[in-house]
């Protein structure tokens, strides 16, 4: 199966607001599909995904943003904030140096 030919752009935009185990499952489905298929030629198209994609139910904004929520709660959501926290003061710093330096 040739997945170079897939048009990944295209692919993205069409799948934002679907989670990552919607777009796994979909790519699953299509490759199994390729698969049972012996007589089409096994080169995926982004309308083999499109079709599949479609029957699913995206991922609306305040659902996300539930998520996220709630997310930031459990202990690897706090965690990864003072990563993310830790990065920016740092960057913030370098680019502080830099500025002086000059």
């Amino acid at each position: 199966m040739n997945i170079n030919d897939v048009e990944l752009s295209i692919l993205a935009s069409i799948s934002k607001g679907y989670t990552a185990g919607q777009i796994l499952e979909t790519i699953y489905k299509v490759i199994k599909i390729k698969h049972e298929d012996k007589y089409s030629n096994n080169v995926c198209t982004a309308n083999d995904f499109i079709s599949i994609l479609g029957l699913k139910t995206p991922v609306f904004i305040d659902e996300e943003n539930k998520i996220k929520n709630w997310y930031a709660k459990t202990p690897n959501g706090i965690k990864r904030l003072k990563e993310i926290s830790q990065t920016s003061v740092k960057s913030t710093k370098t680019s502080l140096k830099t500025k002086k330096g000059n």
